[in-house]
């Protein structure tokens, strides 16, 4: 007999304008989905950015944390991990900025070796 479409390559003909979504849903039905799970198999079919470009894209378009957020999770990093994602991505300042802000702020320097810790400079390096 003849070969039937994979599930794969129904979706990238639909991806690539070669099918309309009426003949993705037609096919996948031939294939064996049901008309419940055709949907998610279409949005299956789709390549998600990587988190770093969502949320790179997300602060372009001033999005929310809470967004943004979603967003990371959404690109398969685990929610459980998606705060820490976002704080270790976001632009640190460099050294010198940060100490010429913490002299106007405190000229006694005391909370600088917190602060330099936490764009990821060594405590031996202080």
């Amino acid at each position: 007999g003849l070969q039937r479409l994979t599930t794969m390559q129904v979706q990238t003909l639909y991806r690539r304008g070669l099918i309309s979504s009426g003949e993705l849903f037609s096919n996948l039905a031939e294939i064996g989905w049901s008309a419940a799970d055709r949907p998610l198999i279409e949005e299956l079919g789709w390549t998600m950015p990587n988190a770093m470009l969502l949320v790179q894209g997300d602060l372009m378009q001033a999005r929310g944390t809470d967004e943004i957020i979603k967003d990371i999770s959404i690109a398969d990093i685990n929610p459980k991990y998606a705060q820490k994602y976002f704080d270790a991505i976001l632009t640190k300042p460099a050294s010198a900025d940060l100490v010429a802000f913490e002299l106007r702020k405190d000229p006694k320097l005391t909370g600088l070796d917190a602060r330099l810790r936490q764009i990821g400079i060594h405590p031996d390096y202080v």
